[in-house]
This record gives C-alpha cells, structure tokens and sequence, in this order.
C-alpha cells in the first residue's frame, strides 16, 4: 500500500495500522489501590477525582478499570462498602441506626433504611432493635 507523505499515514484503504494505536489505560491493577483508598475512608465523602488521584489515573481510566474489574460503578462499590460498615457496626458496636447511618455519610435514616434493605433483605432495626 503506498504511504501517504502529506498525511503521514498510509493512504485510504490501508488498514495495516489498525487498532494499533495506544494502549487502553486503565489499568486493573490500579484497582486495589482504589478500594483500598475507599476502604479507609469510608466515613467521608469521597469523590471521582479525589478516588483517582491516590490510584494514579485519571477519573475515566479508573472509571473503566473498575468496571472492567469489578462488574459496578465506582458509587456502587462505595456505597456497598458503606453498607457493609454500617452493618458491622451495628452488629459489634452499641450504636444507634440513626448513629450508623450518620457515620457512613447518610443524611436521612429513612433514605438508609431503604438501601439497607435492598443490600441485605433486612432492616438496620432487625440488627439494632434500639432506634
């Protein structure tokens, strides 16, 4: 195929190069350095770019990294691991739904009540008798 010296590629119809360009970022790797980042520090509201930034990737590569490792969106991830720590704290600690909910960043009880439920089929009351 003859090679095109205005365009500095090959001329139409030359398809030798294709799917050659740069490699895909966003590394599965850079993924455990996200959720442990998530992991420890739960009790804040974290954002894409502040995730991103302590696993070294832009927002959209590490977007695509942990769908791709993960099967969720990076939210969906940070809210399990919430409820899963607010679970963990009403099954060990002596604290109140209302005080579970508030640590891991809910506003209202009825809105993590909800998304308690949905996650594990039960309510925080069910765990935490007390309110």
């Amino acid at each position: 195929m003859p090679f095109d010296r205005d365009r500095g590629r090959g001329a139409p119809g030359d398809h030798r190069h294709a799917g050659r360009g740069r490699p895909r970022r966003g590394s599965p790797r850079a993924s455990p350095r996200a959720c442990a980042f998530i992991d420890a520090h739960l009790d804040q509201d974290l954002t894409l770019q502040t995730i991103a930034a302590a696993a070294g990737l832009n927002p959209g590569s590490l977007q695509r990294a942990f769908r791709l490792t993960h099967g969720d969106t990076i939210f969906e991830y940070v809210w399990g691991r919430k409820l899963d720590h607010a679970r963990a704290l009403l099954e060990r600690d002596n604290i109140s739904v209302g005080e579970a909910a508030h640590l891991v960043g809910y506003r209202t009880l009825g809105n993590f009540s909800t998304a308690f439920r949905r996650r594990f089929g039960i309510t925080p009351r069910q765990i935490r008798p007390r309110y």
